[in-house]
C-alpha cells in the first residue's frame, strides 16, 4: 500500500554485499536453513540468522521472521548474515571433502570407514562427526565456489584450502561414494 516500505527478503546462498550493491534499502538476508525430512528440525524451530542493508531493514525482517521461527538471531548487517551462510555451508563442504578422503585411505587399507567413525565419534568434545555421500547438493559447492572468489579477490592470491576442498568435490560429484 502506498506509504509503506516492502521488504526484499534473500534467503539463497550469496556473495557477501549482494544485498547492499543492489542498493535495496529495505532489503534482508535470512539464509535458508532447512534440513528436507528431518523430523526434529523445521522451519519454525530452526533458528534463523536476519542481517538488513539497514537497521530499520533488520528490525522489519526480524518482526516477518519472527511470525514464523521461534528463534531469530538478528546480525549486524546483510553481508553477516550472507557470510554466515557461506561459512556454515562451507564448514560442512570442507568437513565433507574430508571425510571422503578418509574413506577412501579406509578402503585402500581395508578398513572399514563405518569403525572408524564410530571410535572417533567417542570423543566427547573437539570432534563432529561428518558422513560421505553421493550428493553434497548445489549450496555447498556453490558455497565454497563464491568464497574461493573473495579470499582471492581479498585475501590472497594462489591456492587455498578451498581449492582443494573444490577439488574433492569435483571427485565426489563424478564417482560414488563407495559406503553409499
Amino acid at each position: 500500500t502506498a506509504g509503506h516500505a516492502v521488504l526484499v527478503s534473500v534467503e539463497s546462498t550469496v556473495p557477501p554485499g549482494f544485498c547492499a550493491q543492489w542498493g535495496w534499502p529495505n532489503a534482508v538476508h535470512a539464509p535458508e536453513r532447512l534440513w528436507p525430512g528431518h523430523p526434529e528440525w523445521t522451519v519454525k524451530n530452526t533458528p534463523r540468522v536476519v542481517g538488513g542493508v539497514t537497521p530499520e531493514a533488520t528490525e522489519a525482517g526480524v518482526a516477518f521472521y519472527r511470525t514464523i521461527s521461534d528463534h531469530v538471531f538478528p546480525v549486524a548487517n546483510s553481508t553477516v548474515a550472507e557470510m554466515s551462510k557461506l561459512y556454515e555451508n562451507a564448514y560442512r563442504a570442507v568437513n565433507i571433502a574430508f571425510v571422503h578422503e578418509i574413506e577412501a585411505l579406509c578402503e585402500a587399507q581395508s578398513v572399514r570407514f563405518a569403525d572408524v567413525l564410530a571410535a572417533a565419534m567417542t570423543k566427547p568434545f573437539g570432534f563432529q562427526g561428518f558422513f560421505p555421500g553421493p550428493n553434497l547438493g548445489k549450496c555447498l559447492p556453490l558455497a565454497v565456489d563464491l568464497l574461493r572468489g573473495e579470499v582471492e579477490n581479498e585475501v590472497m592470491d594462489g591456492t587455498s584450502i578451498l581449492d582443494a576442498v573444490a577439488q574433492v568435490i569435483e571427485s565426489v560429484k563424478r564417482e560414488p561414494s563407495p559406503t553409499g
